[in-house]
């Protein structure tokens, strides 16, 4: 120990030429024995009588021998010590969390000084394996249980410390109650014995994975979670199945403990499943009683949740406290094997769900069959596959089993840390509790709920029975489960529940009688989401996505409106108020993203709030780009806003003059190559040139406009995609639709880009000289059209010879006209 080797080190000590150097005293031999021996050879060097000087100098080295074999003997104490140690540890010194120390928990904090930690800090300890070594060759546990209380008092009485056999003779008399003398050697032992199934524990990757990974997202049933968890318990193929529980209730089923809990049968009993034997007689006041929902209700609106709020906490939802009461009850059985199947993994990490038969399936997987949770179907022999059994889920409670968690999450931060305790029959531990890996840890990540209670003797009765095991656990600041006790339907049990995927980390394993003690620290998973979260992750995305468009419109846009376009941004998007009402909510434009979190979970919603989104970012890009006087920015994105549609509609505008403010903005929106556009409508002549050029710009470029009106008197809308060659057409028939000199412009904007159309009929319009003129011109860009049908257009002499000068020169062309 540190205390017996600063006793060693000190400076100037002299040691007396003799055997009786305290035992257990480590000797710093290299140095003290090379000064000797330099100082003998000295010695001799100067001295006349060579024999004498020899023979002192022989009897220095043999001392020097004699404290190097004391020094050996030291080594051999100490590694009998430790194994001492551990045998009188598991009998008799209670570990930190062991309540039975007068039935109280060691609360005192390290920083204070007080006698017992003083004297454990002296290592007496040792002074005992030293007396009680046991002889070469023998094992320690054996040797132990072998000694008699007069070797005991001998032994003690060598070293003076014959006071302590009493309470030593009864540790040892303890000792000879333990069925194996390590945890490690008892868990191999419940293994031999059979009739036990070893647990399934995951890795780092579950860890990590979080619980959405396992059984995927919670569902919703007509938008509501509630309905969703009330269909998982009431509407799928396990409802009204009977199912039996590891603690011995039978003949429960999904749908009377959904019933048990929401809308409860008072003073029926017999209606609800019960432990069995005489439990019902024998623990009358443990038995669970039907309670109006409304009870939990109130202590969760009066109680619960104000502490939650002062703790800066979420408040519990109604679907929160439903899970947990629901988890409280045989439901337990369901929800744990739904997330224990997941343990059986393959060699490459996946989860096994083929077996060669029913006999070759794991018990945590075999028991969600028993459990109707769903089934291993036999897939017969097909060519050159054997046969083989596969599952297939019924039901995972996914909505049920993530509000479990989230009202963890919820409550651990109200969880006073005290030690926990959970004990179980017929499992063993796997290997990895016992032996450490690489990096050194011992334990693994459960895959379950793990029940707990904060009363030991509550776990050590459940723990009465084959392959007896108890778990103690260590909270911490961040490490915390939940206590349930005030919503459970067993509320004596004072059960603290631990989310799923948590990391256990092993510190020690002892034996008391037959049962296997485990004390572990454990780590919660910090991927859990409430349900919330877990329910609002569309609308965080949203969110997030809002953020980030208003991070690009402020880098994107120069001068000094960045910041205010940025700003806009998170206004018109629901994600801040607005400045110019003081602080209240915009009514000016319903918020893309202002609704509440369960509506973006519906596809049409969602997909809404993207579209109506990125409306408000080009329109902030549009407003700051035009930079208009007048009212400022946010009057430009007034303006601009509804120009984001899909649908834009523009007959009721006078776009006469070049310079007007509406055809500025027009112009600008149309440059804007708006992505989102699939209709326009507006009046031809009533557009000034800026207008007309820019909207045939939108012609040739547009990959969405489908439908483009032009006001002119009974012509059907023309479809751009097919006019610029996006919609793969090659012969076009326009004949007879009315369309006058503004179509014939949009007609031969589109085919001066158009690469695949090689037929047009126009027959029957009234396009006149002007649309002719633009057709020609546009004859003259494409080289692929090889025919073009222009009778009945009202074509005067000037438009005749415009079509024909502009395909005179192409051989093989036909014109119709």
């Amino acid at each position: 120990t540190s205390r017996m080797h600063a006793r060693s080190e000190e400076p100037n000590q002299e040691r007396p030429r003799s055997s009786c150097v305290p035992l257990g005293t480590p000797l710093k031999m290299g140095c003290t024995a090379s000064k000797m021996e330099h100082a003998v050879t000295d010695d001799i060097n100067g001295r006349a009588d060579i024999e004498d000087a020899r023979a002192e100098n022989q009897a220095l080295k043999d001392e020097i021998q004699a404290l190097k074999d004391e020094n050996q003997r030291y080594v051999e104490v100490q590694e009998l010590k430790d194994e001492l140690k551990d045998q009188l540890h598991n009998v008799g010194t209670p570990s930190a969390t062991d309540p039975s120390r007068d039935g109280k928990v060691d609360a005192q904090p390290a920083a204070e000084w007080g006698v017992a930690g003083w004297v454990n800090s002296l290592a007496l300890s040792e002074v005992v394996a030293d007396a009680l070594k046991q002889p070469a060759g023998t094992d320690p546990f054996k040797y132990v249980l072998s000694l008699s209380l007069a070797d005991l008092e001998s032994r003690l009485e060598a070293v003076k410390l014959s006071g302590h056999a009493e309470a030593l003779w009864s540790a040892i008399e303890k000792l000879r109650g333990q069925s194996a003398a390590t945890g490690a050697a008892l868990n191999t032992k419940f293994a031999a014995e059979g009739d036990t199934f070893e647990m399934g524990f995951g890795g780092v990757e579950q860890f990590y994975g979080g619980l959405e990974k396992l059984i995927g997202p919670p569902l919703m049933v007509e938008g509501s979670l509630l309905k969703a968890m009330e269909t998982e318990h009431c509407k799928e193929k396990d409802a009204d199945v009977p199912f039996a529980t590891s603690n011995g209730i039978e003949g429960a089923t999904s749908e009377l403990e959904w019933e048990f809990v929401v809308a409860p049968v008072e003073n029926q009993d017999s209606r609800y499943a019960e432990r069995g034997g005489d439990f019902r007689t024998a623990h009358r006041e443990w038995c669970r009683r039907a309670e109006p929902l409304s009870v939990y209700e109130a202590k969760m609106a009066d109680e619960v949740n104000p502490m939650l709020v002062a703790a800066g906490q979420a408040p519990l939802t109604l679907e929160e406290l439903v899970a947990g009461r629901m988890y409280t009850g045989p439901m337990y059985e369901k929800y744990n094997a739904v997330l224990r199947f997941f343990s059986a993994r393959g060699a490459d990490g996946a989860v096994l769900l083929e077996y060669a038969s029913v006999d070759e399936v794991p018990f945590l997987q075999k028991k969600c069959g028993w459990l109707h949770l769903g089934e291993w179907a036999e897939s017969p022999a097909g060519k050159g596959e054997p046969a083989v059994v596969r599952w297939a889920w019924h039901n995972q409670y996914p909505t049920t089993i993530h509000a479990i968690n989230s009202i963890i999450v919820k409550l651990s931060p109200l969880t006073r840390i005290t030690p926990l305790y959970r004990g179980w029959t017929g499992a063993t531990l796997p290997e990895a509790f016992f032996k450490p890996d690489a990096l050194g840890f011992r334990g693994g990540v459960e895959y379950g709920f793990s029940s707990t209670t904060t009363d030991r003797a509550q776990a050590v009765h459940y723990a009465e029975g084959k392959a007896s095991t108890v778990l103690e656990l260590v909270m911490g600041m961040i490490d915390r489960g939940a206590d349930i006790s005030w919503l459970s339907q067993y509320p004596h049990e004072a059960e603290t529940l631990l989310p799923p995927l948590m990391g256990l980390q092993v510190r020690s394993t002892s034996v008391e009688g037959s049962t296997l003690v485990v004390q572990s620290s454990f780590s919660i998973n910090m991927a859990s989401l409430t349900l919330e979260q877990v329910a609002g992750k569309r609308k965080k995305l949203l969110t997030d996505m809002g953020a980030q468009m208003a991070a690009e419109v402020r880098r994107g846009v120069a001068g000094e409106t960045a910041e205010e376009a940025a700003q806009l941004v998170r206004v018109r998007l629901g994600l801040e108020r607005c400045a110019d009402t003081g602080g209240a909510e915009d009514k000016r434009l319903e918020s893309p993203l202002d609704d509440e979190a369960e509506a973006y979970n519906s596809d049409p919603r969602f997909q809404a709030a993207v579209s109506d989104a990125l409306k408000v970012k080009r329109a902030a890009v549009l407003a700051a780009a035009m930079q208009h006087g007048g009212g400022g920015l946010a009057a430009a994105m007034d303006m601009v806003l509804p120009l984001q549609a899909s649908g834009v509609d523009l007959t009721e505008f006078d776009f006469v003059s070049d310079d007007s403010v509406m055809v500025g903005t027009v112009v600008a929106w149309m440059e804007s190559a708006p992505s989102a556009l699939t209709s326009l409508k507006l009046e031809w002549v009533n557009a000034c040139s800026r207008v007309r050029e820019s909207l045939l710009d939108v012609v040739r470029t547009t990959r969405t406009l489908v439908s483009l009106s032009l006001g002119e008197e009974g012509a059907m809308p023309l479809n751009p995609l097919q006019l610029n060659g996006r919609e793969a057409v090659t012969s076009l028939d326009l004949s007879s639709k009315k369309l006058g000199p503004g179509s014939a412009a949009v007609v031969a904007a589109g085919l001066s880009v158009n690469r695949v159309l090689i037929s047009l009929n126009m027959d029957g319009n009234e396009i006149g000289d002007e649309g002719a003129a633009a057709i020609a011109e546009a004859l003259r860009a494409n080289a692929v059209l090889k025919r073009i049908i222009l009778f009945n257009n009202e074509l005067g002499e000037e438009g005749e010879k415009a079509i024909c000068d502009a395909v005179s020169e192409r051989e093989g062309f036909e014109l119709m006209m």
